[in-house]
């Protein structure tokens, strides 16, 4: 337990640091001064990290494209705080919607992470949760991580192939 306080306390100055610091970071709308949660968290890709979209109203929160940051703390930080006050008052429903082509082990972590919060989130605020997980035709490498991480947590998982002209047709369960 004190542990995780210590972790939360950290995440919390690191997150004060980042807002000053990261301009990469494009805000939809702003918290308040009474610590409302922001309505969207929206960070373009870039070579190197990949399109966040992250919307309270909608319950839609959906990483996208490849992840390699150079500094994955900077990066992933602000996504996992957003997430952490998105969980104290989520939507009805919320679909974590992931297609990443690529990403290394260190993004692994933090999506791991994410997906743990969405489990917790479904359990604490008793709310319906499901996972999109989107990997090409033949990737199977994708669709085995994707395997992997729904072992891993019991958040419901829905597995969508993506075909070359871009277009989701479902998979088996």
């Amino acid at each position: 337990m004190e542990f995780v306080f210590f972790c939360e306390f950290i995440d919390g100055i690191i997150q004060l640091v980042e807002f000053f610091y990261n301009p990469t970071l494009l805000f939809t709308s702003c918290t308040t001064k009474n610590k409302e949660l922001m309505e969207f968290l929206n960070i373009e890709a870039s070579p190197y990290t990949p399109f966040i979209q992250f919307s309270k109203e909608t319950g839609v929160m959906e990483i996208s494209g490849r992840s390699i940051p150079e500094a994955p703390d900077d990066f992933w930080n602000p996504i996992i705080s957003w997430f952490e006050e998105y969980s104290k008052s989520p939507a009805i429903e919320t679909v974590f919607k992931i297609n990443l082509d690529y990403f290394n082990i260190a993004s692994s972590k933090r999506i791991l992470f994410l997906l743990y919060k969405l489990n917790k989130m479904s359990i604490d605020n008793k709310r319906v949760v499901k996972v999109l997980w989107c990997y090409k035709l033949n990737d199977e490498d994708m669709y085995e991580v994707g395997q992997d991480y729904k072992y891993m947590v019991k958040v419901p998982f829905e597995f969508m192939i993506l075909d070359e002209s871009e277009v989701l047709t479902s998979t088996p369960k």
